[in-house]
């Protein structure tokens, strides 16, 4: 038998106790920060007379990557978010937000799917409009290739490290790995891509990277979230790049703290059509605001765009 299977059969068997679904309530706060970048940037598309008096924007580009690319957009946004199970209630309460950057009608209309759930423990999961298969779905192994790698710790729990990939291709499945602990078979961390070639609308790549923690006995919270997704939305109408297609990167990376659980608040906390509130502090548009609440450190990159941005609005 496959090594990975046994393994497996208990990560399902466990998915009811490791699901936060299953919780009476449960609140955190949550902090998002989401980035936008533009990609495929040719010398044509530099040398536009549009750029004469902004070209020092060319300074801010990124040329680590496989592709160069330039950062444009960015927010920040700090909330408290409440759930409870029976009767089913969510609310987001909004307090503090950050925009800085270049809008534009591409950025606004992918803005919202930069905020994918993703619940490993669903048997399915929802992309962009298209329904993947997870990981450790109930019937994984009639989708999914599975290999055990590796055991090693995990922080202080000990994991087995499974690999997985589509068993057909332009299934609609994920390629990654996944530390699982050995004793509760939740999910410690995962790190997931949607393969290439397989067909979502404007979508070219899609990657995830999620880490879980026990934050106390028997209950596992996802704590940090990372998405990517490289996103063809822009026909570039240069003379020389007529059928090139702009692009950009879509960055969103979410954590999670401060947890309480099995602690509902009273039915007239929930009551009221708006899932989501916003209780703005007004400081929040400040740089000292941030560098007192936010989870992590800027990159110098996500630093440089608040630069970048201070720096065209001083251009007439």
């Amino acid at each position: 038998e496959n090594a990975a299977f046994p393994i497996l059969r208990q990560v399902v068997r466990n998915k009811p106790t490791n699901n936060r679904a299953k919780l009476a309530a449960y609140q955190y706060e949550n902090y998002n920060k989401v980035e936008f970048d533009l990609n495929n940037i040719t010398e044509d598309f530099k040398n536009r007379k549009l750029w004469k008096s902004f070209k020092f924007i060319f300074d801010y580009m990124d040329s680590s990557g496989t592709r160069p690319y330039l950062p444009i957009f960015m927010t920040e946004t700090l909330s408290d978010v409440y759930y409870r199970q029976d009767p089913h209630a969510k609310r987001e309460v909004i307090k503090g937000s950050r925009v800085s950057g270049i809008e534009n009608e591409s950025i606004v209309q992918f803005m919202g799917d930069m905020y994918q759930n993703v619940n490993i423990y669903e048997n399915f999961i929802s992309i962009f409009g298209k329904n993947f298969i997870s990981p450790i779905a109930d019937g994984g192994k009639g989708y999914y290739d599975y290999l055990l790698l590796d055991s090693n710790w995990v922080e202080h729990n000990w994991c087995y490290r499974i690999s997985f990939k589509p068993s057909h291709k332009q299934e609609l499945a994920f390629s990654g790995e996944m530390w699982v602990n050995d004793t509760t078979f939740a999910v410690r961390r995962i790190d997931a891509s949607v393969p290439e070639g397989t067909n979502i609308n404007f979508v070219q790549s899609f990657d995830v990277h999620q880490e879980y923690d026990m934050v106390r006995p028997e209950v596992y919270m996802l704590t940090r979230d990372e998405l990517v997704a490289d996103l063809n939305v822009i026909k570039d109408s240069g003379e020389r790049n007529k059928n090139q297609v702009q692009g950009i990167f879509g960055r969103r990376t979410a954590s999670y703290r401060d947890f309480v659980i099995n602690q509902p608040k009273d039915d007239a906390f929930y009551a009221g059509a708006n899932e989501v509130l916003v209780e703005k502090d007004p400081r929040s548009d400040s740089e000292s605001y941030w560098l007192e609440h936010r989870h992590m450190e800027l990159s110098k990159k996500e630093a440089a765009i608040y630069e970048m941005v201070d720096t065209l609005k001083k251009v007439p």
